[in-house]
């Protein structure tokens, strides 16, 4: 369906915009640049809760086009359970689905060899991130059980929007329309901080995912 929409969409030069808000947050934006400038080296573990899609847009954020060489999947398609995730050059991404009502954490984390960058709650909506980089990896268990240097970096949210009774940091859907705004005042019919062939790959990991719990119905299977 993805791809028929987006060939539509080129036919009719037209954009076609997969709406994965969090990627426009200025903090998810300050932690894909960190990643891409190498500043906590080799990320080989992603750690993230929430639901598939919030969980696994995390994934393609810091491994890009890499694709799963294995998938572990527990639990049904809609309600709690997780999957793990392993690439190539022995790198993983441990994703738990979360049930409602509990009382989740909500954070992902990028580790890296070098250091780690945490999106603070909500993190698929986060408007702070900290980032960890040691001397020496394992801080703890290289440094006398001395923790990590951290910096911290806020983002607010813009003070001009009101929407009572929002869910979480829902007036950031601001970032990801002004974007669009740009983009399309540039000429341009995608937008760089979630492109097409992003939006395809993501949408073929959760293809995967999905399929792998639907069937599941004894523990652990």
């Amino acid at each position: 369906d993805a791809r028929e929409m987006y060939a539509a969409a080129e036919r009719n030069k037209v954009m076609l915009q997969d709406g994965v808000w969090s990627r426009f947050f200025p903090a998810i934006e300050h932690a894909r640049s960190l990643m891409e400038a190498g500043a906590i080296g080799d990320v080989v573990t992603i750690q993230a809760d929430f639901d598939a899609l919030y969980t696994a847009q995390a994934v393609t954020l810091a491994y890009g086009d890499a694709k799963p060489v294995n998938i572990q999947v527990s639990g049904r398609r809609g309600g709690q359970g997780g999957a793990m995730l392993e690439f190539s050059n022995n790198r993983f991404a441990h994703l738990t689905f979360i049930a409602f009502p509990s009382e989740f954490p909500e954070v992902t984390e990028f580790v890296g060899t070098k250091g780690r960058i945490t999106l603070e709650q909500p993190a698929h909506c986060p408007t702070a991130l900290t980032v960890r980089i040691p001397p020496v990896t394992p801080s703890r268990y290289m440094a006398g059980n001395t923790p990590s240097p951290m910096q911290r970096f806020e983002y607010p949210l813009p003070g001009s929007i009101s929407l009572p009774g929002a869910f979480p940091n829902q007036q950031g859907f601001y970032y990801m329309t002004e974007a669009i705004h740009r983009c399309l005042a540039a000429g341009l019919r995608e937008c760089p901080q979630f492109n097409r062939t992003e939006s395809l790959h993501l949408v073929g990991i959760l293809e995967a995912i999905n399929s792998l719990r639907m069937g599941n119905s004894e523990p652990g299977r």
